[in-house]
């Protein structure tokens, strides 16, 4: 019996449990607990320190990583319009060769070749570029906020008296102890202090440039 309470306590040593239970199981002369209320205690010491978070919703609910994304769309809306203007001038070079075919000298139409094939060639080079930015942005984005998750995510932990918080990989977890919304709160807040002395810089900025 001594043997079974002996494992039973350096296993609670070993979750980073509370004294109390411990010091219950030592003093046999002065309390007595039953397996089940033991079975009791043990559980409810293990749910009060471990929790978890959902990531993805961290991130869809995140303010800078909505920023970000913003961000990502307004540059690959550029580099589509970029696109756009290339196209547009080839084929405004292409008509304008057919047109002239038979006014051109062959010098001239060998400088219209040349300036086709440029034209191509730059498209090909930006186009290039805008798919390795749009397959590439988001991950970025993702992997700049994550150790502000991270941080989040342990200061909330040591606020909640946890010892160990899952993240990916939780099937169920019962709200009690679902640290999702404290850790999105926190990013935000954070994210907010340090973005609002940016905001009135750039302000201050365009005012004075007015």
């Amino acid at each position: 019996m001594k043997s079974v309470r002996t494992f039973v306590l350096l296993s609670l040593g070993t979750l980073g449990l509370t004294h109390s239970i411990q010091a219950a199981l030592q003093k046999e002369e002065q309390i007595m607990i039953s397996k089940t209320e033991l079975r009791g205690l043990i559980r409810e010491e293990i749910q009060s320190s471990i929790g978890f978070i959902d990531p993805m919703r961290v991130f869809e609910q995140s303010d800078q990583y909505k920023d970000e994304i913003k961000n990502i769309e307004k540059e690959l809306e550029v580099r589509k319009q970029q696109l756009k203007s290339l196209e547009n001038t080839a084929m405004k070079k292409k008509a304008e060769m057919e047109t002239m075919a038979n006014a051109l000298s062959d010098s001239a139409k060998e400088r219209k070749k040349e300036e086709m094939i440029n034209l191509e060639s730059q498209y090909r080079i930006k186009l290039q570029s805008a798919q390795e930015f749009a397959e590439n942005a988001e991950q970025k984005a993702r992997m700049k906020i994550l150790r502000t998750i991270q941080d989040a995510a342990e200061s909330v932990a040591k606020e909640q008296n946890m010892v160990l918080v899952f993240g990916t990989g939780v099937v169920y977890g019962a709200k009690a102890v679902d640290l999702t919304d404290k850790v999105i709160e926190q990013i935000n807040k954070k994210y907010r202090a340090e973005k609002g002395p940016q905001i009135k810089k750039k302000e201050a900025s365009a005012q004075a440039a007015g």
